[in-house]
């Protein structure tokens, strides 16, 4: 009687010998080294986004424990005034950025009501 783990195998062994009758030696290592150089500096990248949130947490606030934390040590009118200043920064980057890439932006995500386009559309004919 063949057992399931065997079985599994059977598709994997047979998948792996066709990839390298198909693929010479050479293509293979390349492959394998271009994915463990992606994967590594994707973990690069994510290790210094987290290490940037750090230092502008640090930056801003002085502190750098948790989220929670340093939003309770801030003043009342910093807690009204840093969502709002990251909203407006957030904005100008797309506004900017999708005019300056020339991104057609559909208008169910996002349209801005002070563009050229949108006073046009409301003008009479």
């Amino acid at each position: 009687m063949i057992r399931p783990s065997e079985l599994a195998k059977t598709p994997l062994i047979l998948l792996t010998r066709l990839r390298l009758a198909l693929i010479r030696h050479e293509e293979l290592t390349g492959i394998v080294f271009w994915a463990a150089s992606i994967g590594f500096l994707g973990a690069l990248a994510s290790v210094a986004f987290r290490e940037g949130i750090r230092l502008f947490e640090l930056a801003l606030t002085g502190n750098n424990g948790s989220l929670v934390l340093v939003a309770s040590l801030l003043p009342w009118w910093a807690r009204i005034l840093v969502p709002v200043f990251g909203g407006l920064v957030a904005g100008l980057i797309m506004y900017y950025g999708t005019r300056a890439l020339q991104v057609v932006v559909p208008s169910t995500i996002w349209k801005p009501s002070w563009s050229a386009t949108a006073s046009l559309e409301h003008a009479a004919p």
